[in-house]
Protein backbone atom coordinates (compact mmCIF):
# COMPACT_ATOMS: atom_id res chain seq x y z
CA UNK A 1 0.00 0.00 0.00
CA UNK A 2 1.30 3.40 -0.65
CA UNK A 3 2.15 5.59 2.15
CA UNK A 4 1.73 8.68 0.05
CA UNK A 5 -0.53 11.21 1.62
CA UNK A 6 -2.45 14.67 0.34
CA UNK A 7 -4.03 15.77 -3.06
CA UNK A 8 -2.15 16.53 -5.97
CA UNK A 9 -3.87 18.99 -8.83
CA UNK A 10 -4.29 16.75 -12.32
CA UNK A 11 -6.46 18.98 -14.30
CA UNK A 12 -8.15 21.99 -14.29
CA UNK A 13 -10.35 23.79 -16.55
CA UNK A 14 -11.77 27.06 -15.95
CA UNK A 15 -14.21 28.89 -18.98
CA UNK A 16 -13.21 32.41 -20.06
CA UNK A 17 -16.50 32.11 -22.20
CA UNK A 18 -19.92 30.36 -22.07
CA UNK A 19 -19.44 26.55 -23.92
CA UNK A 20 -21.69 23.74 -23.64
CA UNK A 21 -19.11 21.38 -22.55
CA UNK A 22 -16.17 21.49 -19.99
CA UNK A 23 -13.72 18.26 -20.19
CA UNK A 24 -10.17 17.12 -18.84
CA UNK A 25 -8.16 14.40 -20.34
CA UNK A 26 -5.37 12.34 -19.69
CA UNK A 27 -6.68 10.82 -16.54
CA UNK A 28 -5.75 7.64 -14.56
CA UNK A 29 -8.62 6.56 -12.41
CA UNK A 30 -6.87 2.43 -12.04
CA UNK A 31 -3.40 4.33 -11.22
CA UNK A 32 -4.98 7.53 -8.89
CA UNK A 33 -7.07 4.70 -7.14
CA UNK A 34 -9.53 8.04 -6.55
CA UNK A 35 -10.54 11.32 -7.89
CA UNK A 36 -11.65 14.51 -5.71
CA UNK A 37 -13.91 16.36 -8.06
CA UNK A 38 -14.62 20.26 -7.72
CA UNK A 39 -17.51 21.50 -10.45
CA UNK A 40 -18.51 24.86 -10.42
CA UNK A 41 -21.00 25.79 -12.39
CA UNK A 42 -23.05 29.36 -13.52
CA UNK A 43 -26.14 29.42 -16.15
CA UNK A 44 -25.77 32.14 -18.21
CA UNK A 45 -28.99 31.34 -20.03
CA UNK A 46 -32.55 32.78 -19.52
CA UNK A 47 -33.39 28.78 -19.45
CA UNK A 48 -33.62 25.98 -16.71
CA UNK A 49 -30.60 23.78 -18.19
CA UNK A 50 -29.70 20.08 -16.93
CA UNK A 51 -25.89 19.15 -16.10
CA UNK A 52 -24.88 15.86 -17.23
CA UNK A 53 -21.18 14.29 -16.20
CA UNK A 54 -19.83 11.12 -19.10
CA UNK A 55 -17.02 9.23 -19.07
CA UNK A 56 -14.46 8.47 -21.64
CA UNK A 57 -16.60 10.44 -24.23
CA UNK A 58 -19.37 7.46 -22.83
CA UNK A 59 -22.88 9.19 -24.03
CA UNK A 60 -24.94 6.26 -23.48
CA UNK A 61 -27.47 7.11 -20.39
CA UNK A 62 -28.10 3.34 -19.98
CA UNK A 63 -24.56 3.06 -18.82
CA UNK A 64 -24.96 5.57 -16.11
CA UNK A 65 -27.35 5.11 -12.79
CA UNK A 66 -28.09 7.28 -10.37
CA UNK A 67 -29.68 7.68 -7.16
CA UNK A 68 -30.10 11.26 -5.53
CA UNK A 69 -32.04 13.57 -2.98
CA UNK A 70 -33.11 17.00 -2.79
CA UNK A 71 -33.36 19.42 0.06
CA UNK A 72 -35.61 22.26 -0.88
CA UNK A 73 -37.79 24.47 0.84
CA UNK A 74 -37.49 21.94 4.11
CA UNK A 75 -38.83 19.35 2.05
CA UNK A 76 -37.00 16.02 0.98
CA UNK A 77 -36.87 14.14 -2.03
CA UNK A 78 -35.38 11.28 -3.34
CA UNK A 79 -35.04 8.62 -6.55
CA UNK A 80 -33.50 6.92 -8.68
CA UNK A 81 -33.04 6.64 -12.61
CA UNK A 82 -30.78 5.47 -15.40
CA UNK A 83 -28.52 8.39 -16.61
CA UNK A 84 -25.67 11.20 -16.10
CA UNK A 85 -27.90 14.30 -15.12
CA UNK A 86 -26.13 15.50 -11.91
CA UNK A 87 -27.72 18.91 -11.55
CA UNK A 88 -29.96 21.52 -12.50
CA UNK A 89 -29.56 25.10 -12.41
CA UNK A 90 -32.51 27.58 -13.06
CA UNK A 91 -31.82 30.98 -15.26
CA UNK A 92 -28.49 33.05 -13.34
CA UNK A 93 -28.12 30.46 -10.72
CA UNK A 94 -24.72 28.87 -9.81
CA UNK A 95 -23.44 25.09 -7.89
CA UNK A 96 -20.76 23.90 -6.23
CA UNK A 97 -20.50 20.51 -6.61
CA UNK A 98 -18.13 18.56 -4.80
CA UNK A 99 -17.28 14.97 -5.60
CA UNK A 100 -15.49 11.82 -5.09
CA UNK A 101 -14.51 9.41 -8.11
CA UNK A 102 -13.47 5.90 -7.08
CA UNK A 103 -13.77 2.38 -8.42
CA UNK A 104 -15.42 0.39 -5.90
CA UNK A 105 -14.50 -3.21 -4.82
CA UNK A 106 -16.90 -4.85 -7.37
CA UNK A 107 -14.80 -3.17 -10.24
CA UNK A 108 -17.47 -0.62 -10.97
CA UNK A 109 -16.74 3.13 -10.98
CA UNK A 110 -18.83 5.36 -8.33
CA UNK A 111 -19.25 8.99 -7.85
CA UNK A 112 -19.99 9.90 -4.41
CA UNK A 113 -20.91 13.91 -4.83
CA UNK A 114 -22.71 16.81 -2.66
CA UNK A 115 -23.99 19.44 -4.86
CA UNK A 116 -25.41 23.23 -3.46
CA UNK A 117 -26.99 25.68 -5.75
CA UNK A 118 -28.91 28.89 -5.14
CA UNK A 119 -29.17 31.94 -2.97
CA UNK A 120 -30.60 32.54 0.03
CA UNK A 121 -33.15 32.22 1.14
CA UNK A 122 -33.64 29.61 -1.68
CA UNK A 123 -30.64 27.30 -1.39
CA UNK A 124 -30.81 23.70 -2.51
CA UNK A 125 -28.92 21.03 -1.53
CA UNK A 126 -28.46 17.92 -3.25
CA UNK A 127 -26.37 14.32 -2.99
CA UNK A 128 -25.84 12.09 -5.91
CA UNK A 129 -24.86 8.44 -5.90
CA UNK A 130 -24.12 7.23 -9.35
CA UNK A 131 -22.29 4.19 -11.25
CA UNK A 132 -21.13 4.02 -14.34
CA UNK A 133 -21.39 -0.35 -15.87
CA UNK A 134 -18.93 0.03 -18.22
CA UNK A 135 -15.62 -1.46 -16.81
CA UNK A 136 -12.99 0.51 -18.13
CA UNK A 137 -10.55 3.38 -16.66
CA UNK A 138 -11.45 7.05 -16.25
CA UNK A 139 -9.05 9.28 -18.81
CA UNK A 140 -11.73 11.48 -19.68
CA UNK A 141 -14.33 13.63 -17.60
CA UNK A 142 -16.80 15.47 -19.31
CA UNK A 143 -19.80 18.01 -18.28
CA UNK A 144 -22.30 18.88 -20.37
CA UNK A 145 -24.78 21.16 -20.44
CA UNK A 146 -28.57 20.66 -22.02
CA UNK A 147 -28.59 24.04 -23.75
CA UNK A 148 -26.40 25.28 -25.69
CA UNK A 149 -24.01 27.90 -24.23
CA UNK A 150 -25.44 26.54 -20.39
CA UNK A 151 -21.79 26.77 -18.91
CA UNK A 152 -21.26 29.84 -18.08
CA UNK A 153 -18.32 32.13 -17.55
CA UNK A 154 -15.45 31.47 -14.56
CA UNK A 155 -17.31 27.54 -14.65
CA UNK A 156 -14.69 25.47 -13.13
CA UNK A 157 -13.90 21.91 -13.10
CA UNK A 158 -11.04 20.90 -11.13
CA UNK A 159 -9.90 17.49 -10.43
CA UNK A 160 -7.28 16.17 -7.70
CA UNK A 161 -5.61 12.84 -6.95
CA UNK A 162 -6.04 11.70 -3.33
CA UNK A 163 -3.29 9.21 -3.49
CA UNK A 164 -2.69 5.44 -4.55
CA UNK A 165 -5.60 3.22 -2.91
CA UNK A 166 -3.58 0.46 -4.19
Amino acid sequence: MSSEIGCNRIADKTLASAETEMAVEGLDLDADGAIQMIITLVNPTEEVVFYDIYFNGDREASHYWHGYTVVKDGELTAGSVEGSRFAPLEPGESALTTATLVRGPDGIVRWDAAISRGAPPDVVMLTSGMVWTVPENVTKVEVVAGVEGGIGAGSQLILMNTGSMG
